[in-house]
């Protein structure tokens, strides 16, 4: 009985052994299995946020490039506006002056001109440029179609005489000089003549003059007139030598006939035609600009027209600010 009880005992305890062994390989092997589903769990959720960084990064660094790309846009959207603008100020505003060679010069600028005419009056009425402010130059040009007539400037202060010339036929020039003293819109102005006939008014605007010393200052050369009674078609500008760099040059022309056609002078602007036509007859003027080079003198400067009639010519040097 003792040893069946032993073996019984020794037995059970055999398999007892057994099944904790068996527990224990099964609670590794699930251990390790685990272990290995945590790594690989781990690993993978380590990858997929590593992918998720990186895919966050380099839509990071896109977003950033996008950025960069705006702001070179934007700024090369500037640089353009800045163009524009430049341009812009180039062409209208009337701020720059070039010389013979293109180049931009300091000189002064044409703001505008205006022009009036009658066919047959004692008086004309005209209006400078809209665009004419404080300190501008304003040149009259005033031709009547009669060789011995008077010409009378308004009646208001500030008026320069530049020059007065009778062709002793059929034409006669007057011009006159002032500085825009008030801010006001440019007023209307009042010119006469003598007896009634064909009349021209010519208004030119000029900005950037010299006027820190005095209005006079603003004139740098008032030259010599020129008169052709015969009647050829070239009428010349006597030359001029400015002893200041950058003055703009002034050249006009006055002419016997309502009908004619200008060619400026070579190397210069046109910048007013004006008519009073009376079946041929009549009156006309016509101007042109230019910058000579430095400390240089004008040469002749000639207007051609498309036939020849009396005529007188006058040249002046507008003094840079």
């Amino acid at each position: 009985m003792s040893s069946l009880w032993f073996g019984g005992a020794f037995g059970a305890g055999g398999t007892g052994s057994g099944s904790q062994q068996k527990l224990l390989t099964t609670n590794l092997d699930a251990a390790l299995s685990l272990g290995e589903q945590l790594k690989t769990a781990n690993l993978s959720a380590a990858l997929s946020i590593v992918d998720q960084l990186q895919t966050l990064n380099l839509d990071a660094m896109l977003l950033g490039s996008i950025l960069v790309t705006a702001n070179l846009d934007a700024a090369i959207t500037t640089e353009i506006l800045k163009t524009a603008n430049l341009n812009a100020a180039l062409a209208g505003s009337g701020s720059e002056t070039t010389d013979l060679n293109g180049s931009l010069v300091d000189a002064p600028v044409l703001v505008g001109t205006a022009e009036f005419s009658e066919d047959l009056a004692t008086t004309i009425i005209g209006t400078p440029h809209e665009d004419t402010a404080l300190g501008d130059m304003i040149v009259v040009h005033f031709v009547s179609d009669n060789g011995a007539e008077t010409l009378t400037e308004p009646s208001d202060s500030g008026w320069n005489l530049l020059n007065s010339v009778n062709s002793g036929v059929n034409t006669t020039y007057k011009s006159w000089w002032k500085i825009q003293i008030d801010e006001l819109s440019p007023e209307s102005h009042v010119f006469t003549c003598g007896t009634s006939e064909a009349l021209c008014l010519s208004f030119y605007t000029f900005r950037k003059v010299d006027t820190t010393g005095s209005p006079e200052e603003a004139l740098h050369i008032n030259g010599d007139t020129d008169i052709d009674a015969a009647g050829s078609d070239t009428v010349t500008c006597l030359s001029i030598t400015p002893s200041v760099d950058n003055c703009l040059i002034l050249a006009m022309a006055s002419i016997d006939s309502g009908n004619k056609v200008f060619t400026p002078p070579d190397g210069m602007n046109e910048i007013s035609t004006n008519f009073a036509d009376i079946g041929g007859s009549g009156c006309s003027s016509s101007a042109a600009t230019f910058v000579p080079g430095p400390n240089a003198a004008t040469g002749a400067k000639s207007f051609s027209l498309s036939a020849g009639d009396q005529w007188i010519s006058h040249m002046i040097a507008i003094r840079p600010a």
